[in-house]
């Protein structure tokens, strides 16, 4: 579907059939588009769930420019959220996704009724030299991301769809997303506010976030509830989907405008 926000047009994939006002909100992380989050929608189908999984502005099939802040995003993320009339959303972001999640939650508290951070800290601080790589060289930047993102195993489709979205998306939107992830500081502060259910998953051989810097992120966040996927690396949707939506869509159940899946 296309959604138009202040003047540009939004793609997101959406379904379900849920609570009218109620809508679980995808966040993908960088250089990635909604597809990462594409067997996760049609498994909620059947539940009572609205959700909605929008490309970033110059990602995907969005309107640009991409923007360089998260807490710009979180700007957009609100106007997204008021042209859809919604009036309570849950949050599922994966890393740069997180981030942006955190942060709207923090300045939007009433309308949340849970927030999920998956592979997820209180900052994502990126190596100088990747910074670099993604600005003069994206393709292979985006090889390099990919490649540490999955711990291994057989995870040949999946890392294929990663890289083959990262090279899809303009060439500059990697290097713009890794530098916003690697600018934002405010997320202690923002944890700290986050005053909804929050759920924290992370992948215990997960080399772009430790797990001690999810961990560290869990423990300021009022209410929160940690997972650890054994054997998964960065990339939990999509190396342990199955786990990954088990553990989500218990929580959202819990959470949820009915109060149950």
């Amino acid at each position: 579907m296309i959604i138009d926000v202040e003047g540009k047009s939004v793609y997101a994939e959406a379904g379900g059939a849920g609570h009218a006002s109620h809508c679980v909100m995808f966040l993908h992380g960088a250089g990635m588009d909604h597809s990462i989050w594409s067997t996760f929608g049609s498994a909620l189908d059947a539940r009572r769930f609205q959700w909605l999984a929008p490309d970033y502005p110059g990602h995907g099939q969005s309107e640009g420019p991409a923007l360089g802040r998260v807490e710009d995003l979180s700007v957009w993320l609100h106007g997204l959220i008021n042209s859809l009339g919604l009036k309570e959303v849950s949050l599922v972001g994966h890393s740069m996704g997180g981030l942006l999640a955190m942060e709207y939650a923090s300045i939007h508290p009433g309308l949340l009724r849970g927030v999920s951070l998956i592979a997820s800290g209180l900052a994502t601080p990126v190596n100088p030299a990747l910074l670099e790589m993604a600005r003069t060289e994206p393709l292979r930047a985006a090889e390099l991301v990919v490649k540490w993102s999955f711990a291994g195993g057989d995870n040949s489709r999946n890392s294929s769809l990663a890289t083959r979205v990262m090279s899809t998306n303009a060439a500059s939107v990697l290097a713009i997303d890794l530098k916003a992830c690697d600018d934002y500081q405010n997320g202690k502060n923002a944890a700290a506010a986050v005053n909804c259910p929050a759920q924290v998953i992370l992948g215990e051989l997960d080399r772009m976030v430790p797990s001690e810097a999810g961990t560290k992120l869990s423990g300021q966040l009022q209410e929160s509830e940690l997972q650890v996927v054994a054997g998964s690396g960065h990339m939990v949707p999509l190396e342990n989907p199955t786990e990954c939506r088990s553990l989500l869509e218990n929580f959202l159940g819990r959470h949820s405008a009915e109060g149950s899946i």
